[in-house]
């Protein structure tokens, strides 16, 4: 089950191919990690889904809210509806948005206009391991 939806996540790209600057070799595999992982997460609430074994550092971070899930909703429930689909996006949004909110508050420490910050200074606050034209929705 997971290795098709990952697949059909990656394949999902070429989506992305006409929008100008978006799926560049430098965009592409964080794109491509973004577009697995929410392949994969509709299943989360699936009792043998993939994501739900998925380690990280040995622990499994997403078990307790795989059966959380499945007990409140059951396979193919909240998580592959509409509602799922705005949540995986606000999600997406909290995410992208979390380097600007340091980089505001690092400059109100300053004493600096926190609108004056720049894109490099972001990457710069965010660890600079995303490019500014990637997101999980990719922009």
């Amino acid at each position: 089950m997971g290795r098709t939806h990952a697949l059909l996540g990656v394949a999902s790209l070429w989506l992305l191919q006409p929008l100008p600057g978006v799926l560049t070799p430098d965009t592409a595999p964080p794109l491509a990690i973004a577009a697995t992982f929410g392949a994969l997460l509709p299943d989360l609430d699936a009792a043998g889904s993939t994501i739900k074994y998925l380690q990280v550092g040995g622990v499994m971070p997403f078990m307790p809210l795989s059966g959380l899930l499945h007990r409140a909703f059951g396979h193919r429930g909240l998580l592959h509806s509409g509602w799922g689909l705005a949540a995986y996006v606000l999600l997406c949004e909290v995410a992208q948005s979390a380097p600007l909110l340091a980089a505001g508050m690092n400059g109100l420490e300053e004493g600096t206009d926190s609108m004056s910050v720049s894109s490099s200074e972001v990457l710069e606050v965010g660890g600079g391991s995303m490019p500014p034209s990637t997101s999980c929705r990719g922009r």
